[in-house]
Parts: C-alpha cells; structure tokens; sequence
C-alpha cells in the first residue's frame, strides 16, 4: 500500500506540466474573443486567426519523432524536463507578442513541449510502478490535461493574457521544484532492462538509425497521423465555436450591403414563346401530339397549386413565364403573388401580354383559380397557332376580334371547343384545371406501359444497386419466356423477351416518366404538403424598419463538405464567389453570385443572408464564415 501511494505522488509530481500543456491546449478558443476586440495586445489580419491552431497541430507532429527518439536515448525524465523548457518558453513569448508571428512561435514551441512531455510522462511512469498500478498511474495524465483545459477556460475570459501565461509558468515551475523529489526509475523487472539497454554506453541510438529502422518507421508514421487525428479533433472544437467566438467579441457586421442568390433551374431551349417563334418558321401548326402533352404537363401544375390550401394563384401564366426542356418537358414559373401584379396594367412594357388576363381582372380584390384558367386558354390557343394575329410584340393590343379568328383557324373541333371553355368571360363557367384534364381531347385511359413506369420510377430506390448487367442479361436473354396466352381452340401464345420493346427505347421511356413528361391524370391529384406558419422575426418585430422577408422554408440537412471559389471578373471590379455544398443526403448545392471588389460584404453577413433564405442550416453557419474569412479579399 505504501508503495503505491508513494507512486502515485510521483505521478501527480512529474505531470504538474501537463497541466500547463493542457492550458495550451484549450488556449485558443477562449483568447480568441479577446484577440478580435479592442482589448487585443496588437494588430492582426482576421484571416489569420486560423493559423493559430495550425502551429500548434505542427507542433504536435514534430513532436513525435523527436518525443521517441528522445525517450530510447534519454529514458522518461530528461525529455520531460527538457519540454518543460520549452512550455516555459512559449509562455514567455505569448506573454510579450507584439505580432502574430510571435504567437505562432510560441504556438509552436506548445506543441512539441506537449508531445515530449506526454510521452516522457508516460515512459517515466511506466518506469517507476508495477503492472498492476501502471494503467490507472497513466490515466493521471489524461487528467491532468482536462484540468488543465478547464483550468484556461475559466480563468481567461477573467484575466489578462499575462496572468494565464504566468499561471501556466506557476504548474511548470512547480513541477522543477518537485522533480529531484520523485524516484529515480528502477530497472529490477525485465521490462525496464529491455528499456535500459539502448541507454548502455555505445549504444545510444541516432535519428538516422531510428528513421532507418523499419519497425521504427512504421510505428513513427501510425504515431504521427493519430496524433493528428487527435490535434485535429481539438481544431475541430475551435472552429465548430468560432461563430460564437466572433459574436461574443462583437465583431463588425456590415447590413448595409445585401446580396440575395436566386438559384433557378436551367432549362435548356428557353421560354414557349421562344421555341414557338422558331418553330413557326419551319412548320404552320404544331402537331397535336405534342400539343395534347404540353397542356396536361401545365393543367398538372396548376392542378397541384389551385388544390392548396388556400389556392395559390399564379396570376402570371403566359408563353414567356412557360419554359421547355429539349426533351419536351415544359414547366412553368415566375410564380408571383397577385400583390405583385396588381397594378400590371399600368406598365407599357407589359401591354403586348394583357390578352393573357381575364377580363375581370382587376375588378375585384381577390382573384381566384379561374384566372389561371383563362391565362391558359390563351397560351393554349398560342400553342396550337404558334401566333396569335394581331400579337402585341410590336406594342399593338391583341382584340377579342384576333382571338376569336385565331380560333376559327384552327382545324380541330375538340381543340376549338377546349379553348373557348377556357376563355369564358364568366370566371365560375370555366372549368377548373382538373376537369380539363379530363376534356375528352386530353383525357386517355393510361396504358398499362405507362402505369409500369411510374411505379418503377417511383419505387426506384428499392430497387438493389447492386444488380449487374450480366446479371440482367442472363435474367432477360431474348430467349426468356415473360407472357403465356392460354386458347380453347389452339395452342397456347408465348411471349419471348425478344418480342417486347428494345430496352434502349423503355429506358428513355422510364427516364421521361420521372422528368414529368407523362404525368398520370386519371387519377387523384396529388396532394401538397401541408400550410406551415412562417416563424415571426425578433428583429421584424423590434424593427418596423425592417423590409426583409421572412424565410419560406428552412434548410435542415446538414454539410459534409464544401468549397469557395472567388474570382475577379476581367475589366471589371467585380468578383465572381461561386460556392459548393455537399449536403448528408449526398445532394450538392451549387451558390453562384457577383459581389464588388470594393465593398466586400462581412463573411457574417454574407453566413446569415444563406442562412435566412434557406440555403444552409443554421447551425453550419460557423463553417461557411470561416471559408469566407480566407476566400475573400480584405476579410
């Protein structure tokens, strides 16, 4: 019993340091504050707080090789008191920097005194006790080391950086005095004469051996990338805070400028109107075909809007706010509140669309679904004619005389009567977009071809990735039998897998079902998701001065990696920051915008611009700062 207590007072006495080791540790996150406030000892660019921690991480990996060769020449006390040398030092240097530069010295004198002082800690321990003490013996320094990270944290914010750095000197001074004190190491058991033996006189081994020993390589390269696992881990913590960091020293946040990323879809053969202008000069009607498949895709979308609850109302449907794909998929946007457009006929740009608006437009307060209706029937009328006579691109306004020759023209009876159902001038005698969907020249009983496709692309995801094309073949060779019809009166029909569809043609198929090509309209519309309530704004609701709109949604997936990339723009001022986001769901997010060279926006401001319009999660907004702190220029 007396043994052990005696070994465990020579434990405590000789990681006295490493209580001042794990003060340097935990030093950064809380003096950081400190550094970027008016009470900093000196001055300093923002972007290069970074830098701290990074000298103290090259620290550390220095410190390996040297901590074990240290150890096989000079056993466990020597490299101790030499680390404690150094520790002393960097508490010197960061006591009296004037420069960064400075701190990043004493940064990295921390490190290595740290890694030499563990590891000789650790031998000497294990010089000194028996097996059965020697595992709880080490865990004293482990100790050590989270007191000496509490310790730092609560007295830093109180103190000046002067009397942090004197307190750590106090645990290492402490530590000296002690240290004639603690047994020397005994070598009576066969562990220690197997350490012993490289300190017997012409035996001391060099750097060089120790480099070319391959043993001792190895084990050197496994040390060095757990320690710097280990010290990254710590720089993990730094950074995870920094947001808090910055805020708690009230860095400056520029709200003057603004930059709001619209990220929109990019759709390859641009507006309706557009592809209908090229068209017309090739062709005099569009086949109705295609006609029929571009007015279910848009009566799907409107479907889908005018069943929410309360109906959203598009207020802004004409062939220049309709866009297509080369595939044919046409989508419709420029989705706008009726406050917005409230006062439309007023612009003289907008008088060549007026004809896309129902006449009681205008009249009454509220505008319900059929004003889509009618907006509709005349992007269709302009679908099916390509052109619309007396059309208003050279500023004439388009008659109810041209609509109705324009429809006259047409040649289809069921295509003329679906589009005068649209253009009703009595709003509650148009049909609504679903029960168009069903007008007898657009409704169809889906093939069981289609039906196929959309469960195969909406089940897709349970489909194994791990199925092979050689497996597929050897399941689906020409010769597979897929169907049997039975007969009374002959021999029954087979159905071989080289009868059906060339696969090239079913994959394009599949592929244009999951774009929204071939919607299913026979069936009920599928429902939106419920209304949420927008979250009211402290700010909003402090400041009536405030104009900036709530956020619709909210971005709850988390990042997993992501990259800046800023650029000047030639003969420009202005910079291009393009930014990459890869999201938990292994979804990328690709944020482009302009900003002036001259009046850079804060990283802070430009962090909670993505966070209020939804394009990061919040609690990520510490990461996205610290890119932009080294990305942009005089930040």
């Amino acid at each position: 019993m007396t043994k052990a207590i005696y070994q465990a007072l020579a434990t405590v006495s000789v990681t006295f340091g490493i209580i001042s080791d794990g003060m340097h540790y935990g030093w950064s996150s809380p003096v950081l504050p400190i550094l970027l406030s008016d009470k900093s000892p000196f001055e300093f660019h923002p972007r290069q707080i970074v830098w701290i921690e990074v000298w103290l991480l090259l620290g550390v990996l220095a410190g390996v090789p040297i901590a074990d060769v240290a150890v096989k020449r000079y056993g466990g006390r020597k490299p101790i008191l030499a680390a404690n040398g150094l520790s002393v030092t960097a508490w010197i240097v960061i006591a009296l920097a004037g420069t960064i530069k400075l701190v990043y010295l004493a940064r990295f004198l921390a490190g290595l005194a740290a890694r030499v002082a563990s590891v000789g800690a650790s031998l000497y321990i294990a010089e000194i006790s028996d097996k059965r003490s020697r595992q709880w013996l080490n865990s004293v320094i482990n100790v050590m080391m989270l007191l000496g990270v509490v310790i730092v944290y609560i007295l830093v914010p109180l103190l000046p950086i002067l009397t942090s750095s004197l307190i750590g000197v106090a645990f290492l001074l402490l530590q000296m005095v002690s240290f004639p004190c603690t047994p020397e190491p005994t070598r009576d058991s066969a562990e220690a004469q197997v350490l012993e033996e490289p300190l017997r006189e012409g035996e001391r081994i060099t750097f060089g051996e120790f480099i070319k020993e391959e043993n001792s390589l190895k084990t050197l390269l496994i040390v060095m990338c757990v320690s710097c696992w280990q010290q990254l881990a710590g720089f993990g913590v730094v950074v995870m805070n920094l947001h808090a960091i910055l805020t708690d020293a009230h860095c400056e946040m520029n709200t003057d400028t603004v930059a709001v990323i619209f990220i929109t879809e990019y759709m390859s053969s641009g507006s309706l109107k557009q592809f209908l202008k090229r068209t017309k000069r090739n062709v005099k009607r569009l086949p109705l075909q295609a006609w029929r498949r571009w007015c279910k895709q848009i009566l799907s979308a409107l479907s889908y809007l005018h069943s929410c609850s309360p109906p959203i109302i598009h207020g802004n449907l004409t062939c220049d706010t309709i866009f297509i794909q080369h595939n044919g998929l046409v989508k419709i946007g420029s989705v706008a509140p009726d406050s917005i457009n409230h006062h439309v006929k007023t612009c003289p740009e907008n008088i060549k669309n007026m004809h896309f608006f129902a006449p009681e437009y205008g009249a009454s307060a509220s505008l319900t679904p059929a004003l889509d209706i009618y907006s509709f029937g005349m992007c269709a009328l302009e679908m099916a004619a390509l052109e619309i006579q007396g059309n208003g691109d050279s500023g004439n306004i388009v008659t109810e005389e041209n609509i109705s020759k324009t429809i006259d023209s047409l040649e289809d009876e069921q295509q003329k009567d679906f589009i005068k159902r649209c253009l009703h001038s009595e709003p509650q005698e148009r049909p609504t977009a679903r029960e168009l969907l069903f007008h007898p020249l657009l409704f169809e009983v889906h093939s069981l071809k289609l039906l196929a496709a959309h469960c195969l692309a909406k089940n897709t995801a349970n489909i194994s990735e791990t199925i092979t094309d050689e497996l597929m073949q050897r399941i689906y060779s020409p010769d597979v039998i897929v169907a049997v019809i039975n007969h009374l009166d002959k021999p029954a029909t087979q159905i071989k897998m080289s009868d059906v569809q060339g696969a090239e043609k079913l994959e394009k198929f599949v592929e244009d079902v999951k774009n929204g090509i071939y919607p299913l309209t026979a069936f009920g519309a599928k429902q939106p998701p419920p209304a949420r309530s927008r979250a009211i704004s402290p700010e909003m609701a402090e400041s009536v001065k405030s104009v900036t709109p709530e956020p619709l949604d909210t971005e709850t997936r988390k990042i997993v990696n992501m990259l800046c990339d800023v650029k000047s723009i030639e003969d420009s001022c202005e910079l291009a920051m393009t930014i990459l986001l890869r999201m938990d769901d292994k979804m990328n997010r690709q944020l482009t915008c302009i900003i002036s060279e001259a009046e850079t926006p804060t990283p802070t401001a430009l962090a909670q611009e993505l966070v209020h319009y939804g394009f990061i999660n919040e609690t990520m907004s510490h990461l996205i700062i610290v890119i932009f702190v080294i990305k942009l220029p005089n930040k």
